[in-house]
């Protein structure tokens, strides 16, 4: 008998996906994503993403990053707090929530976080081959997310297949906007479950 049971999985990875995941453990009714995907038998149906800057931007440069890392592995959490992404510097956060990724930051573990600028950032892009994607892809993001809005543009030529949501929100925009996002992945998913009900 073939199986035809569908799941929804959260693929995110960041460390704002990290919090995301651990509060919505904490508080389920107000459960929050970052990237979902709905498989069947292990094949992407559908795809939702926010503010993929690393994934869609030109693989960067090892040296900056080798830097960026070193200083981090010298100056320690201070030049952790100096990140343009830091929670502390987002203006549309509410209170309860930017505490809780500053406290959930102060846990990272530095030498991991150096390992990862290192290693990993430099070779996230997936810019060459985002145009050979073929699943159905809504693009939720937040209208304040200066440093991603040139990437949207370039997604909405590039990618096949694909759905924009500009919401009323910073990077962080399944957070800022968490009933707008929560309503448009569901709504978007919907469409590709038939009788299904997430």
């Amino acid at each position: 008998m073939k199986d035809t049971s569908l799941e929804l999985t959260n693929a995110g990875y960041s460390k704002t996906s990290d919090t995301i995941r651990r509060r919505s453990r904490q508080r389920p009714s107000r459960r929050r994503s970052s990237i979902s995907v709905l498989v069947d038998l292990n094949q992407p149906i559908a795809q939702v993403f926010t503010n993929p800057r690393s994934a869609l931007a030109e693989n960067r440069p090892e040296e900056p990053m080798k830097m960026v890392a070193k200083r981090l592995e010298e100056g320690g959490r201070k030049v952790l707090e100096m990140f343009p992404l830091h929670p502390s510097r987002n203006r549309h956060l509410n209170f309860e929530i930017k505490k809780a990724m500053i406290d959930d930051l102060n846990l990272i573990n530095l030498q991991g976080l150096s390992h990862t600028l290192r290693y990993l950032v430099t070779r996230r892009s997936v810019r060459k081959m985002i145009h050979e994607n073929q699943v159905p892809t809504l693009l939720i993001v937040g209208k304040f997310d200066k440093h991603f809005a040139p990437l949207v543009s370039f997604a909405e030529k590039t990618i096949p297949k694909l759905k924009i949501l500009v919401c009323d929100s910073g990077h962080a925009v399944n957070i800022d906007a968490a009933e707008q996002f929560n309503k448009a992945v569901k709504d978007f998913m919907s469409l590709f479950l038939g009788e299904r009900n997430l």
